[in-house]
């Protein structure tokens, strides 16, 4: 078998795999389509976000989504709400959880996603074992911002091991749209 080495892609090599990627899979891209998306993120991700507040001056909160083109899919960046010297997760952001919902239907998406923490959560700070089981046995009885997204149709699909640092992970949810 014939030996194969490793190359970092460069803009000098680009138009070679570019070219390689529609022929492998003209279904999926053209010679163009994959130039663009190897050479950016124009095409495969965008940024869009909504303040909540008074006025745009006097703020309470914001959500901060990433549009994943190829995906379909308006993703929770990061978001936060303030009030009188206390910081706030999701419950609080109703309303532009709403938005972003619409938006998201809007550019036809067929997902929502977002990601927390796993302080709360049974798995917190400990190694995890099969994420399939530890899924099935998730349980966060007293973590609000969790039962709020369930109670707005999002579920539980996935588990990033060590996203935060040792044994804190981030719990992976998705509302389909």
């Amino acid at each position: 078998m014939e030996e194969l080495h490793v190359f970092r892609l460069t803009p000098q090599n680009l138009p070679a795999l570019a070219a390689f990627m529609a022929k492998a899979r003209p279904q999926w891209w053209d010679e163009a389509g994959a130039a663009g998306q190897l050479s950016g993120t124009g095409l495969t991700i965008g940024t869009v976000g909504w303040l909540l507040g008074k006025d745009e001056t006097h703020l309470s909160g914001w959500l901060l989504c990433r549009e994943l083109f190829l995906y379909h899919c308006l993703e929770v960046e990061c978001c936060g709400f303030f009030q009188q010297g206390r910081f706030f997760l999701e419950h609080r952001l109703g309303a532009l959880f709403c938005e972003a919902e619409r938006y998201a239907r809007q550019k036809g998406c067929t997902a929502l996603r977002t990601a927390m923490g796993s302080e709360g959560f049974s798995l917190h700070g400990r190694p995890l074992g099969n994420i399939g089981q530890e899924l099935q046995a998730l349980s966060a009885p007293g973590k609000q911002d969790f039962h709020w997204l369930l109670s707005r149709g999002f579920r539980p699909v996935g588990i990033q091991p060590h996203a935060l640092g040792r044994n804190f992970h981030c719990v992976l949810l998705t509302k389909e749209l």
